[in-house]
């Protein structure tokens, strides 16, 4: 939802909080990937796609046209 508002550096500490009680939300991984793109964080982006894409593969053809 924070996303969707724009208010991309609100949903990255969201998703934070829920990857720091669970790390194995690949949801989470994806959105704070997205989020972060939109930030212009690449690098930090980068690395939560990749994560995303380890605990669910079906990330991996969404990840290319995440911008």
């Amino acid at each position: 939802m924070l996303a969707q508002l724009k208010r991309f550096e609100e949903a990255v500490e969201i998703y934070d909080n829920a990857l720091k009680i669970n790390q194995m939300i690949a949801d989470a991984w994806f959105g704070k990937a997205v989020c972060l793109s939109f930030l212009g964080r690449e690098d930090e982006a980068d690395a939560a796609f990749r994560k995303a894409v380890e605990l669910d593969p079906r990330y991996a053809g969404i990840g290319e046209n995440v911008q």
